[in-house]
């Protein structure tokens, strides 16, 4: 028998914009038999990013938003698109927010100027209209939770991070002013939010190839001689080398250097795709990113995960053996991490697509995969719960593994919540002692989630099972038989708890005390931070320990291991639908080179 044991919460409260979606306007429908409507309400997701990813670049006019028929750039090949009436008009009538995207690609000039970069050419005109439109319900009275400043900006939007700056800070500045005429008649205007993209060091963003055999600080004084820029050398690491992703970063943000640019930028986005397990660093790469390049730069940013998933696209994954239950339990350990990272709005990417990795396949829905119910019980469980840490001893993990399963314990509104997941390739069974945590409650709901009999626990076409237990059959005095086929996810939730002595006294605000436990040790002291009656008879000054919100420092070492910049678009097969016409999908022309990112990465970041 294992004794779960904790040193307290950890990470901002779970909400329920966590669970939001994208809807790929060049997919289904977005009402009716098999639509998105249907997808998005059996999900139970929450704010939706429209019209998609790389397909925005490509295919969405500011000036004819509401087109139901898009040309493809290329070919002149027609397509179906959502228009943006539909899409706002099911937004409002069903009570979600919105995050806009807009299309950058087209807003540069045509040659460079004399450092070699291309320069901002808005069309200040249509980007007006179409901000002035949508938030005056024009198309429909969603509530717009963001405007997006493009899609993946060294992909899609095809440009380097000197460029992209430019184009975001001098958009922000013409955004925030029409929301600002705006106010005055729409009140709400002033609550959307202009939200800009992470640096990276990928693609037509690549400064490492550009800058090959460079010694570091040369690689500093020419960028800043030929941009006019005044970087110092804090982009060089411990070891001599050139951190790319954090000089990308300070590129950008170099370009907000105005105040009214400064001030109209209210949050950053970041795209989070994971390769399994063993690349664990994956998960928080992005979101450390942001802490160590923007949090400090920028007052009260706001941050922003518009895509996230296991890797659908990657060599590193095979669609018969690490998506289907395995990818449900990474895409809870993605979740966790978030929650570390204080991110304040998350989509989800596929919602509906032919990839390993999407909650439902196909061009239209029919019903959800595994990973999908898995999304659908975390967006259902997890809002106003807080994270528990049960390896207090690790930095890197919050989970702790009991045999071949990790446990994972989460807290809120008086509802205590387990996960369980098998992460072996056998049925496994394990006797879990909870009594640490929890004394008595008003229910006990116990959720296996496995697929059918016969299919594989991590073939992405496994069909998934969703089985109710009976709690009476699995616990009892205080403890808990964990058994699981492989792969399999258990959930259990306590509903109502009386806490254990120690634990969470039912409605107190209670910040955490850390004591040093061993295995028969009450996890927790508290200080209480309302004016309930205390009855502990303790009439000392209380004290308190912070639990600071986790980083990684982004060494060398740690980058080489973990960059998930061959990240984004092409982690998925995209919303331009590779499965149905082999065009590379999201990322348009750049199928081949896709497949080519694992041994590129090994080239330097």
């Amino acid at each position: 028998m294992t004794l779960l044991t904790s040193s307290g919460f950890i990470g901002e409260e779970a909400t329920s914009d966590l669970f939001g979606g994208n809807v790929l306007a060049t997919r289904a429908t977005m009402t009716g038999e098999g639509s998105y409507a249907e997808l998005i309400d059996d999900l139970g997701s929450t704010v939706l990013r429209y019209p998609g990813g790389s397909l925005t670049e490509s295919y969405f006019d500011l000036s004819n938003p509401d087109s139901s028929v898009v040309y493809d750039p290329d070919t002149g090949e027609a397509r179906e698109f959502i228009p943006i009436s539909e899409f706002m008009g099911y937004a409002a009538e069903n009570g979600h927010e919105v995050v806009l995207v807009i299309p950058t690609r087209t807003q540069l000039s045509d040659e460079p100027d004399e450092s070699g970069n291309r320069v901002p050419e808005i069309d200040e005109d249509a980007l007006r209209q179409f901000v002035n439109d949508v938030v005056s319900g024009v198309y429909g009275d969603a509530d717009i939770a963001a405007f997006e400043l493009g899609n993946e900006y060294w992909g899609s939007g095809e440009m380097n991070s000197f460029e992209y700056g430019a184009l975001a800070s001098e958009m922000s500045v013409i955004i925030d002013d029409e929301l600002a005429k705006l106010a005055e008649t729409y009140p709400e205007a002033d609550d959307i939010e202009i939200v800009a993209q992470v640096g990276t060091n990928f693609n037509y963003a690549k400064l490492s190839t550009e800058y090959q055999g460079w010694d570091a600080e040369d690689v500093i004084d020419d960028i800043n001689a030929t941009n006019g820029l005044d970087l110092d050398y804090s982009a060089i690491g411990n070891s001599g080398n050139i951190n790319w992703t954090k000089l990308a970063n300070q590129i950008i943000t170099s370009q907000f250097d105005t105040p009214e640019e400064v001030e109209a930028l209210d949050g950053v986005v970041a795209h989070v795709y994971t390769k399994g397990p063993e690349l664990a660093g994956q998960r928080s790469f992005q979101l450390d990113t942001i802490q160590e390049n923007w949090i400090e730069t920028f007052e009260d940013l706001e941050i922003y995960v518009t895509e996230w998933n296991a890797s659908g696209a990657t060599s590193a994954l095979d669609g018969t053996e690490d998506y289907g239950l395995y990818q449900a339990h990474e895409m809870l350990n993605i979740v966790e991490e978030m929650m570390l990272a204080g991110v304040d709005v998350a989509n989800v990417w596929p919602l509906l697509q032919n990839t390993d990795n999407a909650l439902s396949y196909g061009q239209d829905y029919s019903e959800l995969t595994a990973p999908g119910e898995m999304f659908r019980m975390m967006a259902e469980t997890l809002p106003g719960k807080r994270l528990i840490d049960l390896e207090p001893e690790d930095n890197d993990a919050t989970e702790t593994s009991v045999g071949g399963i990790d446990a994972h314990a989460f807290y809120g509104d008086g509802d205590l919540v387990f996960y369980f997941a098998s992460t072996g390739q056998s049925a496994m069974s394990e006797d879990i002692d909870v009594s640490n945590f929890v004394e008595s409650s008003a229910a006990i709901k116990i959720t296996v989630l496995g697929v059918a009999d016969g299919e594989a626990a991590g073939n992405s076409r496994s069909d998934a099972e969703v089985r109710e237990i009976d709690p009476a059959t699995m616990f009892e005095d205080g403890t808990l038989t964990v058994t699981l086929n492989p792969g399999e996810v258990m959930q259990v939730v306590f509903d109502d708890i009386v806490p254990a002595d120690g634990f969470i006294e039912d409605g107190a605000d209670l910040l955490l005390e850390p004591v040093d436990t061993d295995a028969d040790a009450r996890p927790f002291t508290f200080t209480r931070t309302d004016e309930q009656e205390d009855n502990s008879g303790d009439t000392s000054e209380p004290t308190t320990t912070e639990f600071p919100l986790p980083t990684v420092e982004l060494t060398d070492e740690f980058i080489a291991e973990n960059d998930p910049e061959a990240g984004g678009e092409n982690q998925k097969a995209l919303d331009q639908d590779s499965g149905d016409d082999g065009d590379g999908g999201d990322a348009g022309g750049l199928g081949g080179l896709l497949l080519l990112l694992p041994l590129l990465l090994l080239g330097g970041l």
